[in-house]
Order: structure tokens, then sequence, then C-alpha cells
């Protein structure tokens, strides 16, 4: 053990920042807590308000945006280093609890999975351009996706069934 700190807030999860400059903490409190880190300490700099808990954080490959999962069923991007909101329209086409999160390897696409068996892949630079995977795990929530490539999706969920999707991404 390096560095502690004492949270007051049920932590749900975390994502370091690619330059290893900050650490964002999603919490219970319906919070994303966001550290300084600077050698081995950690320092509270901002916080701000989410419509659920927090469930699941990741920073942009190139560490320009994070993305953050909420409880309340919304995806909200972050532009670094403020953390304004960068869609001001809710990213909330899922219809239940958000699980996971993750990023294409060239930034352009982000995967969402959810408690409604639902994937959605958000494209960052467009307010309203979605594509929604309806029943991707029928019957069953969506624990964790993951793209292997810029194309190639892969989601796992309590159907036992880990599966893979090629997507292909139309401007």
């Amino acid at each position: 053990l390096v560095f502690s700190v004492k949270i007051s807030y049920d932590g749900q999860c975390v994502a370091i920042h690619p330059g290893q400059t900050e650490v964002a903490c999603g919490g219970g409190d319906q919070k994303v807590h966001v550290y300084t880190l600077s050698g081995d300490t950690l320092q509270e700099r901002a916080t701000f308000d989410h419509q659920g808990a927090v469930t699941d954080l990741k920073y942009s490959p190139d560490g320009a945006l994070m993305a953050a999962a909420d409880s309340n069923r919304k995806v909200v991007l972050y532009e670094i280093p403020d953390y304004k909101a960068k869609v001001t329209t809710e990213w909330g086409y899922h219809t239940a609890k958000v699980n996971s999160l993750c990023w294409t390897p060239d930034g352009q696409h982000v995967a969402s999975g959810a408690l409604d068996c639902q994937l959605v892949v958000w494209w960052p630079q467009s307010k309203t351009k979605y594509t929604v995977v309806k029943g991707a795990h029928p019957m069953s929530q969506v624990t964790r996706v993951a793209w292997i490539d810029n194309n190639t999706l892969v989601s796992v969920g309590q159907d036992s069934c880990l599966k893979q999707w090629r997507i292909t991404h139309q401007q």
C-alpha cells in the first residue's frame, strides 16, 4: 500500500486518465469525484452530480473526454480538463441502469451495456447519433462490454454468453 484516502461515499467504479494525472471515482452518492494524482498522493479537486449512482467511468484513449454511466439509465460525456458536459441533451437511450462503458481504440465511439439487455454505440461527435442493439442478451442484463478493435465489440451478460459483434460505423 502506497497511499490511502478515506472516502465518505460508497465507491462504485474508478478510472485513471491516460496521462496518469487524474483519477475519477463514481459513487453511490450520485456523484463523480475527480482526484489529482501526483506521485503517490490523491487530492480531490472536483465533484459533479448525476441522477443516479455512478456505475462506470471511462476516459477516452486520448484523454480528451470521459464517459460516465449511472443507475438512472444515463450516459454523460464530459470534456477534459474542465469536466464540462459535452452533450447537454441527455444520452438516455437505455431503459434501465447502465452497467458498462468502453471506448473504441481510436476514441471515436463509446459502447454501453445495461440492465435492459441492450447495447448502445454512441458517436461522441454527434449529440443525436447512436445505434441500439435491442435484445443483445435476451432476458439477461449486459454486464460488460469491450472493444477488440474499432469495429469489433464483445459483450457478456448474465445469460452466461460471450458475444462478438461486428459494428459498421456509417458517417
